[in-house]
């Protein structure tokens, strides 16, 4: 049942793409600048679940409808940069791997495009955690998008960060979601919600 859920998550994908305008270059510079910046000029976006977090550029929002099973959503909409977590217990998994995972999650999200090519596999590490990481392209709604698909594993956790932009933006906007995918980290216990005790239990 878990493997049927991991599909489901993904193959009910909904990208939120919105297709703009050229700007003007020196606009164009600036807010670049601006999207990739760091130290103060970032903020943090803690998931739903109080499972992880990821830090992106200030000019960033958190989003809630990228996708309805994600517990973690933000975008620069103008600039045409979006990130989802979609985070996964391994206890209900069975005789599950990283590679397995990433399979799995892949393949589903690949059925949702159009004309789909996939890059990779690399492997990469995440706040000190295994991780394999693909670029995939394809159509979505009538617009060309590249993803990077990135799988993580954790002690209690398979998180599936997926990363993408504008096919016309990847070259510039490549190493701002690359930022972002490496910025996440699983929340240690202390940080997670605080879950009220059972009345009568003291």
């Amino acid at each position: 049942m878990a493997m049927q859920h991991a599909i489901k998550v993904i193959s009910t994908f909904a990208l939120a793409v919105v297709v703009l305008s050229c700007t003007q270059e020196q606009r164009d510079k600036l807010s670049d600048r601006l999207a990739g910046s760091s130290g103060k000029n970032q903020k943090t976006i803690r998931s739903t679940d109080g499972c992880c977090l990821i830090s992106v550029p200030s000019n960033w929002d958190e989003e809630k409808t990228l996708n309805e099973q994600a517990n973690l959503q933000a975008a620069n909409r103008p600039k045409e940069l979006y990130v989802i977590v979609i985070s996964e217990p391994k206890e209900d998994f069975e005789n599950m791997t990283l590679e397995g995972h990433s399979e799995l999650t892949r393949k589903s999200f690949i059925q949702s495009l159009n004309a789909p090519q996939a890059t990779g596999p690399v492997s990469v590490q995440v706040d000190k955690n295994p991780g394999v990481q693909y670029e995939i392209s394809g159509g979505i709604n009538n617009v060309k998008i590249v993803a990077l698909h990135t799988t993580v594993e954790t002690a209690k956790h398979y998180h599936q960060i997926l990363a993408w932009t504008i096919k016309s933006q990847i070259d510039k906007n490549r190493p701002i979601l690359q930022n972002v995918i490496q910025s996440f980290k699983e929340a240690d216990s202390p940080d997670r919600k605080n879950i009220p005790a059972p009345k009568g239990v003291n």
